[in-house]
Parts: structure tokens; C-alpha cells; sequence
């Protein structure tokens, strides 16, 4: 997950304060770390959408299969 323009993210609507805290809370932190990004760097934002998008494709249509909804 990806929010772009950092000082919105977290000055203006601080949703990525909130995301971080129900991570933490459900003891997920180090998932809060490794598949979220806040930055206002385009070039990191594509970085982290050309390394993340197509592994989480391929965990979802495993999920989806595995739930039956998806043949």
C-alpha cells in the first residue's frame, strides 16, 4: 500500500498514523513495515509499486483459489 505526498499522509488526514497503530496493535508491525509506504519520492513510490505489485497478484489469486472463488 502506497500513499504519496508524505506531509498529506500525515499532517493533513493522518490515515497512515492510524494504519500504523492498527498494525502494531495486532502485533503485525513488521507487516506494517515491509507493505506500506509513505513518501513524496516518485522514483521510490515506482520502485515499491514495480517490486510489490506482482507478488501480491500471485497471493491473492492463491487466496481466491483456495477460498473457491476462483477456478
Amino acid at each position: 500500500m502506497g500513499f504519496f505526498d508524505k506531509i498529506y499522509w500525515t499532517r493533513n488526514l493522518p490515515a497512515v498514523r492510524l494504519l500504523e497503530s492498527l498494525f502494531v496493535r495486532n502485533k503485525c508491525g513488521g507487516d506494517y513495515k515491509n507493505n506500506v509506504l509513505v513518501t513524496s519520492d516518485e522514483e521510490e513510490t515506482l520502485d515499491f509499486l514495480r517490486r510489490e505489485a506482482p507478488r501480491r497478484r500471485s497471493q491473492q489469486l492463491r487466496r481466491l483459489k483456495s477460498l473457491v472463488m476462483l477456478a
